[in-house]
């Protein structure tokens, strides 16, 4: 069996743990896990390795909607406004000094802010919108506590992504990091694990690692 496969049927044994190990278990007694991908890597990577699981809802929070929408999946737009671009001639770049706490629509704060259980955000740091969205909402849902918690699955970019994403990313784990939200996934960590792998192998094996720690979330979540 494929690793990814594996990793999946993994996931739904711990996601539905009555059928997994035949015992009785009230509906009541599972929490409710609302996962939110953010900006293009979390929406993509949400959308490409959570079908089918146990969910309470998806929402995915980017500027374009993955073309393989998940299952009753709800999205929402977001776009960086064009004051945090620098222009020249027909390029954009993003600015070097950019604040990442920003006001959002008030509907995506309310419609997060609404859901019981755990609220888990999913993002790549570094790229704006991923940071941004992360840091912003993290910000407004980290009084989240008991049964109404917030928990967070990100990465840290890798060094070659650039200094400023390296940065941005830095900036984003350290306030989670101060507010006893969970520790990012250290993609840099990937090379230095198994060596100066091809671009394509290193983010393969960044996914690998973000289902690894989702999968130890879900089993916590479910008090395995």
């Amino acid at each position: 069996m494929k690793r990814r496969n594996l990793l999946k049927a993994l996931a739904l044994t711990l996601s539905f743990p009555a059928s997994a190990f035949g015992k009785s278990r009230s509906k009541h007694n599972l929490r409710e896990i609302h996962v939110v991908g953010l900006g293009t890597v979390g929406s993509r990577w949400v959308a490409d390795h959570l079908q089918g699981y146990n969910l309470a809802s998806i929402t995915l929070i980017s500027d374009r909607q993955p073309d393989q929408m998940p299952e009753n999946a709800r999205f929402f737009p977001f776009y960086p406004p064009l004051e945090v671009y620098d222009c020249f001639e027909e390029n954009r770049f993003l600015k070097t000094e950019l604040q990442l706490d920003r006001e959002l629509d008030p509907e995506i704060v309310d419609f997060l802010e609404g859901k019981k259980g755990m609220v888990l955000l999913i993002a790549g740091l570094g790229k704006f919108s991923g940071s941004v969205l992360c840091r912003s909402l993290a910000g407004k849902l980290c009084h989240r506590k008991n049964e109404d918690s917030l928990r967070c699955l990100v990465t840290a970019p890798f060094a070659f992504e650039g200094s400023q994403a390296g940065k941005r990313g830095q900036e984003v784990s350290d306030f989670l990091l101060s507010n006893n939200l969970d520790a990012p996934v250290l993609l840099e960590k990937v090379r230095t694990v198994h060596g100066n792998i091809a671009v394509r192998s290193a983010f393969k094996k960044g996914d690998d690692l973000m289902m690894e720690r989702f999968l130890d979330m879900m089993k916590s979540e479910n008090g395995q």
